[in-house]
């Protein structure tokens, strides 16, 4: 008779259901061509791992998928920061890298690439050429430069201006190559910059230029009208200027003088008074003035007198008078004369003679009283 057994009784229990994230990523050739086909494969690089919870233990054996048309590839992984023990890795292999991925949040879908630990290689001191597209994520330092072939893009607005050292002038404030633009303020270059014949309309030149033949240039023969007032002397070359070229109407000053110190003693005949004379260069149309002067005069009879004149030659040009009412002294005497001589050289002197019946007639002269002749040009 057969046994009947009752049924089991009724499942209360559910699978276990593993919290799984989407990693994704594409594979290139290195001519930058997607990989289609390409066998990738994914290995949990660990021991006798579980699922923290549920409590699961979890297969180290590798995954594979394939590319598809455009190069990805995606695969469903246990994030590692639910697996134990800690700090697990999935390995990736492609035909073309190989590199580690920790998934240490649990939401997803992650792109492999952002997800790597691997610690790249340090590329070799001197210079290295790299081929393949390069992706980086966080900070590059080049601490020896960097040389890029070919277009660097970076996102938009990702490195600030003032992070750019030297700082670059804004764009809209800097003056370019091409395009009409207005400059204000005053430029300093330090080279003379070469601009385009006629490209500035000398209306336009602050303060105007004069026209270049009227100016006066710093070579070559030139003739300048019209009165010009210099603010300092110039300076002429030796000669430069002939004196037949000047119509200088200005005092040249002292062209001779000479003096005697002590008394000129005269029998009362005409005399000239020894070391009196003195010999000129006057120039063409020049005016001159010559001037005798002597303190005094000593005769020995009461109304006696004194002729003390200006000579050149035998030529009387002027001739002063003195007088004597009583033995003694008379008075002081100055001829002067205005002459217009011819240019050259010309010899003038001082002579006396005693008008009476003295027999005697002295010059009186001395160091602080000296007889003197001076000869001066006053002009035109």
């Amino acid at each position: 008779m057969p046994i009947i057994l009752s049924p089991p009784p009724a499942a209360v229990s559910s699978a276990q259901a593993l919290s799984l994230v989407t990693v994704f990523d594409y594979e290139y050739d290195p001519s930058g061509n997607p990989l289609v086909d390409a066998r990738v494969g994914v290995t949990l690089q660990a021991n006798q791992t579980t699922n923290v919870a549920p409590l699961t233990n979890l297969d180290t054996r590798t995954m594979y998928v394939l590319t598809d048309r455009n190069g990805f590839w995606s695969i469903s992984l246990v994030p590692n920061v639910l697996i134990s023990p800690a700090n697990t890795v999935y390995s990736v292999q492609t035909p073309v890298r190989s590199f580690d991925i920790q998934i240490t949040a649990a939401v997803g879908p992650y792109q492999a690439s952002s997800l790597s630990v691997t610690t790249p290689a340090t590329l070799p001191v001197g210079t290295t050429t790299l081929n393949n597209p390069l992706s980086v994520t966080g900070l590059l330092t080049a601490s020896g430069g960097l040389s890029v072939t070919g277009a660097v893009t970076f996102p938009a607005a990702s490195i600030p201006l003032a992070d750019i050292s030297p700082t670059p002038a804004t764009d809209s404030l800097a003056v370019h190559l091409a395009g009409a633009e207005s400059i204000t303020g005053i430029k300093t270059f330090s080279a003379n910059p070469v601009f385009n014949t006629a490209s500035i309309p000398i209306a336009d030149v602050t303060p105007l230029p004069a026209t270049d033949s009227l100016a006066v240039h710093l070579a070559g023969a030139e003739t300048i009208t019209g009165a010009k007032t210099f603010n300092a002397n110039p300076v002429f070359n030796a000669a430069a200027i002939p004196e037949a070229s000047l119509a200088q109407t200005h005092a040249w000053g002292t062209l001779g003088y000479a003096q005697i110190t002590s008394t000129f003693a005269t029998n009362g005949a005409q005399t000239d008074v020894t070391g009196l004379a003195v010999t000129v260069t006057v120039g063409t149309g020049r005016r001159i003035r010559v001037t005798g002067y002597a303190t005094s005069f000593t005769g020995n009879q009461t109304n006696d007198a004194v002729l003390f004149s200006i000579y050149e030659g035998a030529t009387e040009l002027q001739r002063s008078q003195a007088s004597e009412n009583n033995i003694g002294q008379l008075n002081s005497c100055m001829p002067v004369v205005l002459l217009t001589p011819s240019a050259g050289t010309h010899t003038y002197k001082l002579s006396m003679i005693r008008i009476g019946t003295g027999t005697a007639m002295n010059l009186n002269a001395a160091t602080v009283a000296p007889a003197f002749i001076h000869v001066e040009d006053i002009g035109v």
